[in-house]
């Protein structure tokens, strides 16, 4: 079985559904998606469209306002699927959506409409589609309830949520208990992906650096908050998932062990214990980077998840088969650790 879990989508039902923000999600004439968020305006894409673009200018744009309505069509995704012998796929919304930034009215709002929309469309075959929550941070009260609602009510797998400046809040606040207290009673594991704060007004890096390194820095300060917090001592069956190979966190653990003395860190714990708790996808585009991934997390603890068609995709399942293991490891990275993660 192949299941790719890091996915994301921009529906055509959420569109002008949150205020002044828009969003609306357009391609120009030069061939750019271009999604609008209030006064923020940022280039979406694929690496087929990088390439076609620079083929055929005009061939790249159709193959731009093709994908814009495939990501409104669950059976063109479902295709794609069974041409890239994918049994699975698990879905979010784009990063560029979470509006943690506005006004609570329109975060919890536009929250619900995402939601729905995202169990619309994995309810066109709820075998193979599943979707991940998204919340309006900028109200905890307001989060936990919309948690529930998505799971109970939609079928939600997991809590889609930013890596920090989470509505001014970092996730060792003790704002967020509520919220992990719902999510570890309600199985669900915490999936983390990073968002540009520059939606959030946060100035701009330099060449484009935000998604860049900005998303693998606060991957990690997600990581060693919860660790150096205490959360995971207070929320022991609290489970998470970090994206694009969790950061900087393998290649740097070492370092945050060095100063998890009783002065930095609260964890009851050697912070190495805690490692289980952790699950990371493959998404890592240097195979010595990745086999050491593998060393680092087992493959118990890895998951395929590929950005699929994103600006950085790659193909997850050639990713896991470049590593050589064993038939049994590549199972699991492949499927096992995505099925009992998310009861798939």
């Amino acid at each position: 079985m192949r299941i790719d879990v890091h996915s994301h989508l921009m529906l055509k039902d959420i569109f002008g559904q949150a205020g002044h923000y828009g969003p609306s999600f357009v391609v120009d004439d030069a061939g750019q998606c271009r999604t609008s968020i209030g006064d923020v305006v940022s280039v979406t894409t694929t690496v087929e469209i990088q390439e076609a673009m620079k083929r055929d200018p005009t061939a790249g744009r159709e193959l731009a306002l093709q994908w814009r309505e495939e990501l409104s069509d669950p059976q063109l995704r479902l295709r794609e699927m069974d041409e890239k012998s994918i049994d699975i796929m698990g879905v979010t919304t784009s990063p560029l959506l979470y509006l943690y930034w506005a006004e609570p009215e329109i975060g919890v709002h536009f929250a619900r409409v995402q939601n729905e929309a995202l169990a619309k469309y994995c309810a066109a075959d709820p075998s193979r589609l599943f979707f991940m929550a998204t919340l309006p941070l900028q109200d905890l009260d307001a989060s936990v309830k919309e948690l529930e609602h998505s799971v109970q009510t939609l079928g939600a797998r997991a809590v889609n949520i930013g890596g920090g400046n989470l509505a001014g809040r970092e996730l060792d606040d003790p704002a967020f208990e509520p919220l992990f207290a719902k999510a570890e009673s309600l199985d669900v594991p915490l999936f983390i992906h990073p968002y540009p704060t520059t939606m959030a007004g946060s100035e701009r890096h330099r060449l484009g650096l935000d998604s860049v390194l900005e998303y693998l820095y606060q991957e990690a300060l997600a990581f060693g908050t919860l660790l150096y917090s205490g959360v995971l001592d207070r929320f022991p069956d609290l489970k998470v998932c970090i994206t694009h190979g969790g950061g900087f966190i393998p290649y740097q653990f070492g370092r945050l062990e060095a100063f998890a003395g009783p002065k930095k860190s609260k964890a009851v714990r050697p912070i190495r214990d805690y490692l289980d708790r952790f699950y990371f996808d493959i998404l890592v585009h240097d195979l010595a980077a990745r086999r050491f991934l593998v060393e680092f997390m087992t493959p118990s603890h890895l998951f395929v998840g590929d950005n699929f068609k994103g600006m950085d995709s790659a193909d997850g399942f050639k990713m896991v088969e470049e590593l050589g293991l064993s038939a049994d490891d590549a199972e699991m990275i492949n499927a096992g650790t995505a099925q009992r993660l998310f009861h798939l």
